[in-house]
């Protein structure tokens, strides 16, 4: 019996696993045994690192196009060649005749660390703002806006559609001079924000 009580796969498909769950698939557990079967089908390198309880494995056909290292780690495929180039660009080996055995210490970037929050915000806004929008019904004249789009009743039956979060600038430009285009937009700013 299986101490998982969903009938979902624990690991699904294309998700790396953890070391947890790679020693899981080790102990026989029955709901990793299909990726584990898979694993030996498509990689037996693989299946025999994690078998043999391996981090590194060398499948004879992989070459990373960075760096040209051939191993790879046993968990998420990385090469190894890559993640130690990347590990020694954030930490620093502190040496000294003072220090009996070396370590590496992290060395924080601020600057990166910035940029990295300023990504998290602007997508943490944008997805507020998307889902704002998307619950917006809002018409003006002949322009609708519904489910972040705007709607013009164009000749003949056909209506022109704008995505207020990517517009075409072309055609964007050229509604600006239209008053009930303006009115929306300035609707979608007062009740819910800028444009993000």
């Amino acid at each position: 019996m299986s101490w998982r009580k969903v009938s979902i796969p624990p690991l699904q498909s294309g998700k790396h696993p953890t070391n947890r769950e790679l020693h899981l698939m080790r102990l026989g557990y029955p709901e990793y045994q299909q990726r584990l079967s898979s694993i030996q089908q498509h990689n037996p390198a693989r299946y025999n690192a994690i078998m043999d309880k391996q981090k590194l494995f060398n499948s004879g056909d992989f070459r990373c196009v960075k760096c040209g290292g051939v191993e790879q780690y046993t968990r998420n495929l990385a090469c190894r060649g890559c993640c130690i180039k990347r590990s020694k660009a954030v930490f620093v080996l502190l040496e000294s005749p003072y220090i009996l055995n070396p370590e590496y210490r992290y060395i924080p970037d601020e600057a990166a660390s910035e940029r990295y929050q300023e990504r998290v915000q602007a997508k943490q806004y944008l997805d507020w703002f998307r889902s704002e929008l998307m619950l917006v019904r809002v018409q003006c004249g002949q322009w609708l806006l519904e489910r972040g789009v705007l709607f013009q009743p164009g000749t003949g039956g056909r209506t022109q559609g704008v995505r207020y979060l990517q517009p075409n600038q072309k055609r964007h430009a050229e509604f600006m001079n239209d008053p009930e285009y303006r009115e929306i937009l300035n609707y979608i700013e007062n009740t819910i924000g800028e444009r993000p």
